[in-house]
């Protein structure tokens, strides 16, 4: 890290890490303000296993998971002034599966985020476009507490008890009720879907339910609409 004590030149933050057949990289240069320390930083994950996010996700019931991250995003931060994030993430060859289902209950190809900024200061997200390619999802028709697999264990024998999410904490009453939060808002300009399948189960057979690329498009929708 060099930094310039007269803020005549920014300072350079550098970091390059290999996790496992991926890697990470940082690329941040850090400015001097009265009110503190500022930064623009170019953050690129590359090829980054994701097998390891399950021991975080215990409350779904997932028995594998496997899939690769891919991120390019560059982070604004002044003290006082601007928070902005923008770039694109993206999921890749993601497989879920869960005890009880002999095939993976999830899983796609590719799903990627497109972000034209996210400002935390205005609390708004502008999303450029969101794309789901070549998906696919289970879902049991007969069950009635868990028709999505991938969401909760399978009711089936020898499966993996439930792993019930921990309460949240409790805060004692406050004399005055708090303030509202501000809301965030959004705003995606297209989203897509290509090459979905939906595996019906309940039946003598699988139904497969496929959603094909022209009708599987959204365009200019906003939570303010």
């Amino acid at each position: 890290l060099r930094i310039d004590p007269s803020g005549a030149e920014p300072g350079r933050l550098v970091i390059v890490a290999q996790v496992g057949e991926g890697s990470v990289g940082l690329d941040a240069q850090v400015t001097q303000h009265a009110a503190g320390p500022g930064a623009i930083s170019k953050v690129t994950l590359a090829n980054l296993p994701i097998d390891k996010v399950r021991v975080y996700l215990k409350m779904f019931g997932w028995s594998d998971l496997t899939g690769k991250l891919d991120v390019a995003i560059e982070h604004r931060f002044e003290p006082g002034g601007m928070h902005e994030i923008a770039g694109v993430a993206s999921l890749s060859d993601v497989s879920v599966r869960v005890p009880g289902l002999d095939r993976p209950a999830l899983g796609f190809e590719k799903l990627k985020v497109a972000l034209d900024v996210v400002d935390v200061v205005k609390q708004n997200a502008s999303v450029s476009e969101v794309a789901l390619i070549g998906a696919h999802v289970v879902v049991d028709a007969k069950s009635k507490l868990r028709p999505v697999p991938a969401l909760a264990p399978r009711e089936s024998k020898g499966a993996e008890a439930v792993v019930e999410p921990e309460p949240a904490p409790t805060e004692p009453p406050s004399a005055e009720p708090a303030a509202p939060a501000k809301p965030w808002t959004w705003s995606v300009r297209t989203a897509r879907v290509e090459r979905a399948v939906v595996e019906l189960e309940g039946g003598a057979a699988a139904l497969p339910v496929g959603i094909d690329a022209e009708r599987g498009v959204a365009h200019d929708f906003a939570s303010d609409g």
